[in-house]
Parts: C-alpha cells; sequence; structure tokens
C-alpha cells in the first residue's frame, strides 16, 4: 500500500502543476484576441481547451488528494497528533482498554 500511496501522492502534485500555466495561455489567448472570440468560433474553442483542461487538472487534484487522504486512514489523525481540537477538547488514550478516547475539560 505505501507504493500506491506514493505514486498517486507524486502523480496528484505533478498533475497540479499543469494548472497554472493552462490558465495563464489561456488568459493571454483571451488578452491577445480579445473581442475577435466572440466572432470567430474556431478561436473560441482554442481559447476554451485550456481553460477546461486546466479545471479538469485541478479538479482531478483534488480528487486524488481527498482519495489518497482517506485511504491513508483520514483526516482525523492530524487533530490526534496534535493533542487537542479547536474546541478544547483533548485526544488520549483509555489506560484500561489501550484504545483513543475524548476527554472533555471544563470551560
Amino acid at each position: 500500500m505505501p507504493e500506491i500511496h506514493a505514486v498517486f501522492f507524486e502523480f496528484k502534485e505533478f498533475i497540479a502543476l499543469f494548472t497554472l500555466p493552462m490558465m495563464a495561455v489561456s488568459t493571454f489567448v483571451l488578452w491577445w484576441y480579445g473581442d475577435g472570440i466572440v466572432q470567430d468560433q474556431e478561436l473560441g474553442a482554442v481559447a476554451s481547451i485550456p481553460v477546461l483542461l486546466g479545471w479538469v487538472y485541478l479538479v482531478l487534484a483534488y480528487v486524488l488528494g481527498a482519495a489518497i487522504t482517506k485511504l491513508a486512514g483520514g483526516g482525523d489523525r492530524w487533530q490526534r497528533s496534535r493533542g487537542s481540537s479547536a474546541d478544547g477538547r483533548s485526544f488520549g488514550r483509555d489506560s484500561r482498554r489501550g484504545r483513543p478516547s475524548l476527554h472533555l475539560s471544563p470551560p
């Protein structure tokens, strides 16, 4: 499982890097051709493809990030490693049972 995690994690990082260049290319095409894009259908397609690809790369990176986090054991690990949550609850181990427990502190 760690090998799969490493491959997907690296893929997610590199696929996210394509978002900014795609949006920059689209911005440049829109700026360069201006209102001519409205009249020319092919020029509109040239401007819209980088926008579409940029969004696809962005959503793909987000979905892969969420899936990797879910496969790795999920988001509650971060709060347990900190020892407490934002509202003052602390996380610890129940010494009698050897499993995680939640201790509430008075306000």
